[in-house]
């Protein structure tokens, strides 16, 4: 494969052409547009390295990633390497890796975090062969919206002097501090969760500013005016599935039920917006979390292997 290259990416001229490759990887496919803005509200405080390997008629065989975002633990950082399948076992993947571990190294990292898909045996021992070492599993799971019936629920929990509100019923900055608040704290109680707190201007950044950014996809539990639980969903892909990207209840409030309550809040949000399915992730020692979505019917998919290198 010596004749293929190593370059950096170009933007935006290399996002239609890289998009079929990086695809591969992701759970919902990418559109162009999606994946442009997804690096567009990337922190201007991380570090992003895009490099791809280019052939010698100008196509492009493998993408590779190595970023850190500032919510990273110290020396921190995720490296990424996707090749094109009717490439793989060839070479170019040990050399783009081996590239970005290099700059990784240049820039001081002491670690180095990678993802592989689980469905993809040979990708993990490929991974495990440069001496990452197995850390999480996490999977997806999808839940099929237009044969949901939402009546078996009923009675389920106990909102007991609360009420549930959707943001654009409820919104104000007063929330907004809170919602960033509620998030980073209960965030500390997910297996495999090792981040530092996001600062309130990336996270409303990421919110607020999303273009699939849905109002009524943000579902609140509330306490008179005390935020204690919330759930945030919004259009996701070229498919328009819609994707869970948080789930949160204050530690006072749980075993009530409100998780459920929140989830079935945002289903009829989805479901009334004509999304064909909802999509999450977990870990998969979130007992918590996967018992609710078990019993809302989500249904596992493949999902991921984190593997850490430490340096």
């Amino acid at each position: 494969m010596l004749d293929w290259r190593i370059r950096p990416f170009q933007a935006p001229a290399d996002y239609a052409s890289a998009l079929p490759i990086y695809n591969l990887f992701a759970g919902e496919p990418y559109t162009v547009d999606s994946w442009s803005e997804e690096d567009q509200q990337f922190p201007t405080d991380g570090f992003l390295f895009r490099c791809v390997a280019e052939g010698p008629s100008g196509e492009l065989g493998a993408v590779g990633e190595l970023f850190r975002f500032p919510t990273h633990r110290p020396g921190r950082y995720m490296l990424i390497v996707i090749v094109a399948t009717a490439l793989r076992g060839q070479g170019l993947g040990a050399r783009m890796a081996q590239e970005l571990h290099t700059l990784a190294e240049s820039r001081g990292a002491q670690s180095l975090l990678t993802v592989v898909r689980d469905n993809e045996p040979t990708a993990r021992t490929w991974a495990e062969r440069r001496a990452f070492k197995l850390d999480r599993h996490m999977f997806e799971s999808t839940l099929a919206l237009e044969a949901f019936d939402p009546a078996p629920f009923a009675g389920q929990f106990d909102l007991g002097g609360l009420r549930l509100a959707n943001w654009a019923e409820v919104g104000s900055e007063e929330l907004a501090r809170q919602f960033h608040a509620l998030v980073q704290r209960s965030c500390q109680d997910i297996p495999g969760f090792d981040h530092s707190e996001e600062s309130y201007e990336d996270w409303h950044r990421w919110v607020f500013e999303h273009s699939e950014y849905r109002p009524d996809g943000i579902i609140l539990a509330l306490e008179g005016d005390r935020l204690v639980g919330v759930t945030i969903c919004r259009p996701e892909g070229a498919e328009g599935a819609w994707y869970t990207h948080y789930t949160g209840v204050d530690s006072a409030y749980r075993g009530r039920g409100l998780a459920l309550a929140l989830k079935l809040a945002s289903i009829a949000v989805a479901r009334a917006a004509g999304a064909p399915r909802m999509r999450t992730n977990n870990d998969s020692q979130n007992g918590p979390m996967l018992t609710v979505n078990r019993r809302l019917g989500y249904q596992p998919e493949p999902g991921y292997w984190k593997l850490v290198k430490e340096l």
